[in-house]
């Protein structure tokens, strides 16, 4: 081992080097050019430099907390980087979704995702449906198709009848009346009937599954809309205080209601800005929930579940889809996500099976049993230029958050057509990118296959409007970057096939 003395003398070994060192050489390199032609901005407007140096993170408000402390930029995990491996299972049968999960669960899948098409209303039905599956061992995690939370009335009486202790069963429905709110215009029911249900639920979750998250903020649908990366976690924030709000409002107490909260984010394409999204998720949040209730935040841990996006899948050249998940896995993973959701490669065109589901499963297991990223905490750590990026991501966000709370919070904000007008001018912004090829994707814009056949219907179909006429504010929409563009492509290619058959 190194005596002191020893490794300051190999440390010695390397003296700091001047800005003004780095520069002329930068300028060498670039032929005289100046070196702030390498900077560059993020979408929303964030000047990233070529380069940084100690000097530029020594004033970061979070700079000298380690991992486990507050406020929690670096994770809550303190011995390792471990995460749960997600996959969605669409329920049209109890049986057969059961089968499919146990296949999962030998495969590499840690926390089976249950997308319910039909919800259990009676025991039996939930005893079919998780058969064989440890809950002790195993988190679920159930997708809802309305504001109800009949299954954990139904998971406390399999617990009982099974004498399986309640405070070790994890896992999480996703209530969210806001979510549908913004995705259809109105609320399930009304603004106080939705809270009071959410409300309901959190009380039984907390006296009977401690353990269990009720309420999601669903926030990779913004992103899957076309939103920023500071205004998905602005959104998310406003949406994590409009719940916090509005439910101690009628009872509940800042910690019951953070505690069952869990966050979905989307992670996109951008690699270093999406690490630090996790990490500024966290440090945003903390000092959200300090604020409603000081000391809340060493209190609350902050779940994140990762998705990579939908937004940046393509459908033609989408064996591409694989890279793009790969980098995205690597980004939630690295910024430290609770768990993730890799989506299969042919997922925008709707004709994912057993082989792509095997290798979105793959490039986690390869992320974990290869790559060894469940190793090691918070891998960003001390980097000049993901703290950098992290801080100024937060602030960008901060003062969005802060745009939306002065607008009355964000039901109000969506109400006047604000968010849905953010959202649509990142996208128009986003597209125009792509037309002009400043953004180059593979497979559309760059490198296309001219002979590619698309056999899928191209429509955005994600759009789903409240059968009430009287809208509280207009829908926003999923789709995706590409959708126009392919759209093109398949007039185009029609066109020529026209000719040819001519």
């Amino acid at each position: 081992m190194l005596s002191e003395k020893q490794g300051e003398k190999l440390f010695g070994e390397f003296p700091p080097v001047r800005a003004s060192e780095w520069e002329e050489k930068i300028r060498e390199d670039l032929k005289g050019a100046d070196p702030e032609k390498l900077t560059w901005q993020t979408p929303d407007g964030i000047s990233v430099r070529p380069y940084y140096r100690r000097e530029d993170i020594g004033e970061l408000p979070f700079i000298n907390s380690n991992a486990g402390e507050y406020p929690y930029t670096r994770g809550y995990q303190t011995k390792n980087n471990d995460w749960e491996i997600v996959q969605d299972i669409i329920v049209n049968s109890f049986r057969d979704a059961n089968q499919q999960a146990v296949s999962l669960l030998g495969k590499g899948v840690t926390t089976p995702r249950f997308i319910l098409k039909i919800i259990p209303s009676e025991l039996n039905q939930l005893e079919e449906l998780l058969r064989n599956i440890d809950l002790h061992a195993v988190p679920i995690m159930f997708s809802l198709t309305d504001n109800e939370y009949s299954i954990l009335k139904l998971i406390v009486e399999l617990v009982k009848k099974k004498g399986i202790d309640p405070a070790g069963i994890k896992g999480s429905v996703d209530i969210d009346p806001l979510g549908h709110l913004f995705r259809t215009g109105n609320y399930w029911k009304d603004a106080e009937t939705d809270m009071l249900t959410v409300k309901d639920a959190i009380s039984f979750g907390k006296k009977h599954l401690p353990a269990f998250r009720i309420l999601a903020i669903t926030s990779e649908f913004f992103h899957n809309s076309g939103a920023t990366i500071s205004q998905e976690l602005a959104l998310a924030m406003a949406s994590g205080v409009e719940y916090l709000s509005a439910l101690t409002n009628i009872g509940l107490k800042p910690v019951e209601v953070a505690s069952k909260i869990s966050f979905r984010f989307a992670i996109g394409s951008d690699y270093f800005p999406e690490i630090a999204k996790i990490r500024s998720a966290r440090l945003l949040w903390a000092v959200i929930t300090d604020l409603f209730a000081r000391g809340l935040a060493n209190s609350v841990k902050m779940k994140i579940d990762g998705s990579t996006s939908s937004w940046n899948q393509t459908i033609t050249g989408q064996y591409n889809n694989l890279l793009r998940a790969t980098t995205q896995a690597m980004s939630a993973v690295l910024g430290g996500a609770d768990s993730l959701l890799v989506l299969p490669f042919d997922n925008a065109s709707g004709n994912n099976g057993e082989f792509s589901e095997r290798l979105a499963r793959n490039i986690q297991l390869i992320l974990k049993e290869e790559a060894y990223f469940n190793k090691v905490v918070d891998p960003g750590a001390g980097s000049y230029y993901i703290e950098n990026l992290t801080y100024k991501i937060s602030e960008n966000a901060w003062n969005l958050f802060n745009y939306i709370d002065k607008a009355g919070g964000i039901i109000s904000a969506f109400s006047k057509g604000m968010i849905q007008d953010m959202i649509e001018k990142s996208v128009r912004e986003k597209q125009q990118k792509i037309e002009n090829k400043t953004d180059k994707i593979v497979g559309v814009n760059y490198h296309p296959d001219p002979a590619e056949k698309i056999n899928v219907d191209l429509k955005n179909n994600k759009q789903v409007t409240s059968s009430d006429s009287k809208l509280i504010g207009r829908p926003v929409c999923e789709s995706r970057a590409t959708l126009e563009f392919e759209k093109q492509f398949l007039v185009d290619n029609q066109s020529i096939e026209k000719q040819e058959k001519k």
